[in-house]
């Protein structure tokens, strides 16, 4: 159970608290959320992705709440974090707060909104994707876009033609 997971949490390696938080993530127990939201602080970036990812899982409003306080840490890696944990959730207000998110200082987070808008597939972040022509890392997103929404991917492809 959940509550037998998180006892470990804080005598545990680094990869024992990603192999945990990956288990709570699949648990999808909302009693993991005050954990997680503490573990995207965690020392090691693979443990914080992995929590985002695992908040991302867990349907539940809270979860939202704790990703969008993380897209406001001061730390580039925690936000990053977060626009990836949000790709689960196909809400109007996700899709508005990734679209901010594609304006972020740090190429990374960037990146990490754009990618979770292409999973989310709705059609009102086409324009956020203008913002990213200049990205060197495009193609990435274009490929990540490829395996998930068709149209989203031509809407990009039409994109990079146009810069070019």
């Amino acid at each position: 159970s959940a509550s037998y997971l998180i006892r470990f949490m804080a005598d545990s390696s680094d990869d024992g608290r990603q192999v945990i938080v990956q288990a709570l993530g699949k648990l999808k127990n909302p009693d993991s959320i005050p954990i997680l939201e503490k573990t995207l602080e965690d020392s090691n970036m693979w443990v914080r992705n992995d929590a985002a990812w695992a908040l991302g899982q867990i349907n539940d409003p809270r979860s939202i709440r704790v990703l969008y306080k993380a897209l406001r840490s001061p730390k580039p890696s925690v936000r990053e974090a977060a626009a990836k944990g949000l790709k689960s959730y196909k809400t109007s207000q996700v899709v508005i707060t990734l679209i901010a998110a594609v304006g972020d200082p740090e190429r990374g987070v960037r990146l990490s909104a754009a990618e979770s808008l292409a999973a989310i597939g709705d059609p009102s972040a086409i324009p956020a994707f203008k913002a990213l022509l200049n990205e060197p890392m495009l193609k990435h997103i274009n490929w990540y876009a490829e395996t998930e929404h068709d149209k989203v991917v031509e809407d990009i492809k039409l994109l990079k033609k146009l810069r070019d």
